[in-house]
């Protein structure tokens, strides 16, 4: 079992390729991505950026 980053938008749930060995390392590796993807897209965009929402699903393959 393996725990991957999934974007929550507004056409649907797309996986990642990001892959982690527990909830915590997904949580916390996917904020760091967020923040930084936030960071960029904010100073082209403004104050009115809008990005996809993250989350993590346990997947058993």
């Amino acid at each position: 079992m393996e725990w991957v980053a999934v974007a929550i938008m507004t056409s649907g749930i797309i996986t990642t390729d990001l892959k982690f060995d527990t909830i915590d390392d997904c949580m916390t590796e996917t904020g760091k991505i967020v923040a930084d993807a936030y960071r960029a897209a904010a100073w082209e965009q403004g104050p009115d950026l809008v990005l996809p929402q993250y989350a993590c699903l346990l997947r058993d393959d």
